[in-house]
């Protein structure tokens, strides 16, 4: 639940370190500063999280793939849109002084 990791994140900037395991991306792109992704028991890159959703050829052959969000901001990114945002608030936060001009 979000309860729980509003508390797991209050625990990391405590300055605890988290580990989780999931293959729930808008989990990962809201919570994790650093992201390690696996497949068959091989690191295949480890980074930021805005690195790693910047490579598709990782993602895929983990068998995951960026939030929606991010999909929709690499498409726009052709409009001039950032193409790393992670969550619908920033998402916000670039449309709409754009929409308000």
């Amino acid at each position: 639940s979000l309860e729980i990791m509003d508390r797991v994140g209050e625990l990391n900037r405590a300055g605890h370190t988290i580990i989780f395991i999931t293959h729930d991306m808008e989990l990962v792109a809201r919570y994790a500063s650093r992201v390690v992704v696996m497949a068959q028991g091989r690191v295949l890159a480890d980074g930021g999280t805005r690195e790693i959703f910047r490579l598709p050829e990782v993602l895929i052959a983990s068998s995951l793939a960026p939030p929606d969000i991010t999909c929709l901001a690499q498409e726009l990114a052709a409009f001039g849109i950032r193409g790393d945002i992670l969550t619908v608030e920033e998402m916000l936060d670039v449309l709409l002084p754009l929409w308000r001009r």
